[in-house]
């Protein structure tokens, strides 16, 4: 088994998730399946740092301290700023639901996720 070294995010990060599998109705009807919402679909979180370090992590369940583990493993202790979605699962972090303050939001993180929602698979 090998350990990667996790990148350690500094500055002003934002924080995101999203599920990834296609939308259904980008899908031939072949192919389609009778879901909704994020049924179905793969869990992915992701971190960037506003200096150009993403990093990004399928997991099996988005809860609270999947979340929260995933946020604070590449923070580095000189983080500035984590900006969060208001997914309840980041309540417990600072910063977590303040998806805008002044310059810094959480549309580069999730303009990462936007090719991957037009998959047609």
């Amino acid at each position: 088994m090998t350990t990667e070294a996790v990148p350690q995010l500094v500055g002003q990060v934002e924080v995101d998730e999203t599920y990834v599998d296609g939308r259904e109705r980008n899908k031939s009807k072949a192919k389609r399946r009778p879901l909704n919402g994020t049924a179905g679909k793969i869990p992915v979180i992701g971190a960037l740092a506003r200096q150009g370090l993403v990093v990004t992590k399928v997991i099996s369940i988005p809860d609270t301290p999947t979340l929260q583990g995933f946020v604070t493993a590449p923070l580095s202790l000189h983080a500035d700023l984590v900006v969060t979605d208001e997914h309840s699962g980041y309540r417990h972090l600072a910063g977590a639901g303040e998806y805008v303050r002044g310059p810094v939001h959480t549309q580069t993180i999730e303009s990462l996720w936007s090719p991957l929602g037009r998959g047609d698979e």
